[in-house]
Order: C-alpha cells, then sequence, then structure tokens
C-alpha cells in the first residue's frame, strides 16, 4: 500500500544540522511561504534488526540541472501533495532514469559523523544554500505528523501546520522492501509503490543542481508496477536461471494484517482456548496453556500434524460462503485483471524454502520408505466446498481417503501424507470458513497435510483481511498450534516454510 501524505515541498532554506545523540537523521528547516517545514534526512546506519541489517545507501548526483525533473520544477514556495493535485511532479528512482541504481554506496554502520562522507557532502550543500540568497530546495517525501491527539489549548501547536502537516518524512526510497513469513526484513514492505521515492534537490544561484539520493540495502532495484521487488530476496532462488522470471517474480510480499483482523484472531483463539480448557477439565485431564504465535491458540506439543483427536468439534450448521456482493467489486476485478497486487510473500526468514518428509513422520516411517523403493501419498485439489449440497461430496471423499489407510499394511504401503494442491477454501480464502471446508471434513485424516495455495486461498475483498492469511495461518505457522479456526479439532497448524518439501 503506498506512502500517504506524499508530495513535493519547495522553499527557502534556513536552518539544518545533526538531531544529535544516536538519531540518524539530519534535520533541515525549509521555509515555504508562512511556513517553517523540520525536514528529517536519513545519514546513517541503523543496528541491525530482522534478517537483514537496516544499512543506509546513498548517491549524490551533480550536474542534474539538464534533466527533465529538474527543469519541470521551479520555486513554488509551498507543500503540494499528490492526492490533491494529480498532475504534482512525484520521483521514483527505478522509472524516471534520474539516478543509476547500481551507484549507490553504503554506510557502515556506527561511523561516526566525521568519516561520514554522506554527511560531510549533504551538510556542506546545506551550508552553501544557506548562503546563495538565490537558491532553494525541492524534497520530495511525505508529510508529517498527520493527527496530534494533545489536547486543545491556548496558542498556536508547534506540530501542525494550517494544511495540517510541518514535517517531511520517508526522504528516501519507498518501494522494493521485503516481506518474509514469520519475519519481516522491515516494517515499510507495506508502503511500497511506485513514483513515490523521496530525495533532496539543492537549486543553486549559478544554475546548478545537486540531487542526494538514499535507499537501504534489503530494498531491491528491480520493482514489478506495485513497487514490489521483482526478486524473493533468497540467493540460492534468485540464481536459478531454469525458474522462469514471471514464476520468481511472484515471491514477492503482501500487506500485514491489519490491527482490526488481529484483535479478532486472538479473540477467536481465546474462545478455543476456553473450549478446550472446560473439555479437558471435564475429562479429568490437565489443560493445556494457551500461547501466542502466527496462528494464536493453543501450543501443540512437538509434530502432531496428523494428531486429530478432537477436544471440541461443535459440528455447527455448515456456514455457506455468498461472495456475490463483493464478486464484481473493483477490487476483486483487479486481481483478476492485473494479477496479485499483494505480491506472495516469501519463505521464512530468508532462507531457501525447503522441508525435510523427516520434519514430520518419525524415522522408522522414512526407513520404511526407504526398503520399498517408493512412497504412497494422497495428492487432491480444489475441495473447498460454498455450499452444503457441495460440502457431502467432499466429505465423502475425504472418508474414502483415510478407508486407504490400512492398519494391517506395512508403513510404507500406507499414505505418509497429504498433498493440498491448492483452493482449499472458496471463495476468497478466510479464515472463517477453514472450520466447515478443510478441518471438519478432514478430522479423522490420520496423516501430515501439506498444501500449497491456488488462486482461491490468496484473493480477498475489502472487508480488511490480507491476502493469504488464512492460509500461512494454517500451513506456514511458527511452530505447530491448534488454531482457532480449527473450532476445537486437534489438527495441529503445519510449519511449511513456504517452499517445497524434499524427501
Amino acid at each position: 500500500m503506498p506512502v500517504s501524505n506524499y508530495g513535493l515541498l519547495i522553499g527557502r532554506l534556513t536552518d539544518h544540522g545533526a538531531q544529535g545523540g544516536d538519531n540518524p537523521h539530519y534535520l533541515l528547516v525549509v521555509q515555504a511561504g508562512a511556513i517553517p517545514y523540520r525536514v528529517s534526512l536519513n545519514v546513517q546506519s541503523t543496528a541491525p534488526h530482522g534478517d537483514f541489517p537496516a544499512r543506509l545507501q546513498y548517491c549524490v548526483v551533480k550536474k542534474l540541472a539538464a534533466s527533465k525533473l529538474a527543469k519541470s520544477i521551479t520555486n513554488q514556495n509551498e507543500f503540494v501533495f499528490k492526492n490533491v493535485d494529480p498532475d504534482q511532479r512525484s520521483l521514483d528512482y527505478i522509472r524516471d532514469g534520474i539516478v543509476n541504481m547500481n551507484a549507490f554506496t553504503d554506510l557502515e554502520p556506527g561511523i561516526p559523523l566525521k568519516r561520514n562522507a554522506f554527511y560531510k557532502e549533504l551538510s556542506a550543500a546545506c551550508a552553501e544554500a544557506q548562503r546563495d540568497t538565490e537558491a532553494f530546495v525541492a524534497v520530495f517525501g511525505t508529510g508529517y505528523p498527520d493527527q496530534d491527539d494533545r489536547p486543545a489549548g491556548p496558542g498556536q501547536n508547534p506540530l501542525r501546520a494550517s494544511i495540517g502537516f510541518s514535517g517531511v518524512d520517508n526522504v528516501h526510497m519507498n518501494q522494493g522492501s521485503f516481506y518474509r513469513i514469520g519475519n519481516h526484513a522491515d516494517p515499510h514492505f507495506k508502503e511500497n509503490g511506485t513514483h513515490q521515492d523521496g530525495a533532496v534537490l539543492f537549486f543553486f544561484g549559478d544554475n546548478t543542481v545537486t540531487g542526494f539520493f538514499t535507499k537501504f540495502d534489503y530494498q531491491d532495484n528491480q520493482t514489478n508496477d506495485f513497487g514490489n521487488p521483482m526478486k524473493s530476496g533468497i540467493a540460492d532462488l534468485d540464481s536459478l536461471k531454469a525458474i522462469p522470471g514471471r514464476v520468481r517474480n511472484k515471491l514477492l510480499q503482501h500487506r500485514p494484517p491489519t490491527k482490526k483482523l488481529l484483535k479478532e484472531v486472538t479473540t477467536r483463539a481465546a474462545t478455543a482456548h476456553d473450549l478446550a480448557t472446560t473439555a479437558a477439565k471435564k475429562a479429568g485431564k490437565k489443560p493445556k496453556p494457551a500461547i501466542s504465535g502466527t496462528s494464536g491458540g493453543q501450543a501443540a506439543p512437538g509434530w502432531t500434524f496428523g494428531d486429530t483427536t478432537t477436544i471440541v468439534d461443535p459440528n455447527r450448521p455448515f456456514d455457506p460462503d455468498n461472495d456475490a456482493q463483493y464478486r464484481n467489486s473493483r477490487f476483486v476485478k483487479n486481481f483478476a485483471v492485473l494479477g496479485t497486487p499483494e505480491a506472495v510473500p516469501s519463505s521464512r526468514n530468508g532462507v531457501y524454502p525447503v522441508m525435510k518428509l523427516e520434519h514430520v513422520i518419525d524415522a522408522q516411517a522414512i526407513a520404511s520408505i526407504k526398503a520399498s523403493g517408493g512412497i504412497v501419498f494422497h495428492a487432491v485439489g480444489d475441495t473447498g466446498a460454498v455450499v452444503e449440497s457441495q460440502y457431502v461430496h467432499e466429505e465423502s471423499v475425504a472418508e474414502l481417503m483415510v478407508k486407504d489407510f490400512a492398519p494391517s499394511n506395512p508403513t510404507a504401503k500406507n499414505p505418509a501424507f497429504f498433498f493440498h494442491l491448492g483452493d482449499v477454501v472458496y471463495y476468497y480464502g478466510e479464515g472463517e470458513f477453514y472450520y466447515d471446508q478443510f478441518y471438519h471434513p478432514y478430522k479423522e485424516y490420520p496423516g501430515p497435510i501439506f498444501a500449497i495455495p491456488g488462486n482461491h486461498d490468496g484473493i480477498t475483498h475489502p472487508n480488511g483481511a490480507s491476502s493469504l492469511l488464512g492460509f500461512i495461518s494454517a500451513f506456514c505457522d511458527d511452530a505447530p498450534r491448534y488454531w482457532a479456526e480449527a473450532g476445537g479439532i486437534l489438527r495441529s497448524t503445519m510449519t511449511q516454510p513456504g517452499g517445497l518439501l524434499y524427501a
């Protein structure tokens, strides 16, 4: 989702300086009309977080006066937002060709300012612009703050300008950030978008123009039409030339779940735990503690992906899924016409996605498979049923699959697992339909269940849900646990890394 309040500020530089302490920003004060704007620029790399260090990269481009970008800018002496004036100039590092994406220089974390080359060039340009009476600066970025929660009182609020902003932030590249299942490389992947990058351009009285451009090393230099990376960010995967680019380019990122949705998941997990606790007490068993996780719910001990002992099965009336009200909406049509605007998340921790069979079945079963020279497994797809008349057919197939497990057969002759081929839940993969369309019909299935998502598992409609959230919660959890959407059926979540299964 693009950044909000993006625009172009042009005015006179009146003050500048480092913010001091451990703050990795340099502060510019730009007077535009009657308003002094505080512009915050990244000038230092921060400590590592996630699976990548937050390393700043910079590029200083001099001799920009002849560029199309510079020629299109005059001193308008105001901050104009793109959503207010669609004709307002925007910036895109990758598409405008204004900066060489291979010319960025890394800033090592912890470098003092006196040895920071980027800081020296920026502060020198600021000093020159402040001395030059004809100079002005152009800042691409976002307005902040967009709200002030302090109680109203007498006097002027220094945080608020007449248009609602007195500062400019995100003065760096705002696309190409990665998302990974279970571990965000950085918190800005949700802000990916095109034609919304930030930078500072100095226009001097001698008609020279110098631009200061910054990005972070976890931002990809090639992005698609949604501003998402064209790579997975996994070296072993991106280097495989045998994988078509159109397939590899699907390994991108998607929006995080909204606060509202996370609250709903937490509430449902708590409800499921309460049901499980009550049932355990009635059975004279000690209830297990609830823990938090990707899916929420109660912890599952060890590899229990095939555990089908039911604590509580509400066996409620079938809940049909009727999405007619969304089917012809612009949001859903965009999926069909444009492809997936929310890109597919990359694998957990940014490593090549491998899940070995020994991670989910015991050594004796694997030895039996090897001794037989072959493996037996189920492969079924399109199992989701949206109405009860369809559900009876899904249930009958599930019953036949269970019958394939014969106690008298050698282990190698019984199915080792069920590989679901996608479209687990119709129509749009919502978590609330997993009980009816997946957990309940397969509650007697005694083996682990893997899955690959289909188009119906990933698409969403405008209800605040994130694409693939239900699928990731059921099959790509960070640890096996009992998900609230299973309705009390003890088939634990699967811990797929978001990729392949290797025997």
